[in-house]
């Protein structure tokens, strides 16, 4: 029902546009076009973004621990630094990234201990992002990576792993 009152929206623009040659009368056409084309119509409404997502994907945040790293109980970055925990993924990949160059190997292949000294030089700038807005960083921190995987026939799964902690 509401595609046929589009459509008769459109064909009624159009003519009159045609008719009277007043741009006015284009905005119902693009509205028109609009409106039908809300579901996957390539020009209109394409958000490859979320057509295809890959099999693997992963995001980071920081977290603070009693014990045990593994353990790990979220903090709320944003008002403790200014940052959101995509940048904490893109400090982390572009930190290790570094250091990874820097040994002449994959980051990948960083060692734990490789891992934590990546972790001190973010936990550092944490530190000082969290002195500018007077706010003080628990003593025990952690990077935290989920990975987000598909597995046939069971869905999505998160895995949790801690990527470095402090102390």
């Amino acid at each position: 029902m509401n595609e046929a009152i589009y459509l008769l929206v459109l064909i009624a623009g159009a003519v009159l546009w045609f008719k009277t040659r007043r741009s006015f009368f284009v905005l119902p056409v693009l509205v028109a076009l609009s409106l039908l084309a809300r579901d996957d119509y390539y020009p209109l409404s394409w958000f490859p973004m979320y057509g295809d997502p890959d099999e693997k994907e992963s995001f980071q945040y920081l977290a603070t621990f009693e014990d045990s790293p593994e353990q790990p109980v979220p903090l709320k970055i944003r008002d403790l630094t200014g940052l959101t925990a995509p940048k904490v993924k893109k400090m982390w990949n572009r930190y290790s990234g570094d250091l990874a160059e820097a040994l002449k190997k994959d980051k990948s292949d960083l060692t734990p201990e490789e891992r934590n000294e990546v972790g001190r030089q973010m936990f550092a700038e944490f530190d000082k992002m969290a002195a500018q807005r007077a706010q003080t960083l628990p003593a025990n921190l952690a990077i935290i990576e989920v990975l987000i995987e598909e597995n046939p026939g069971k869905g999505w799964t998160e895995t949790p792993h801690v990527l470095a902690s402090r102390p």
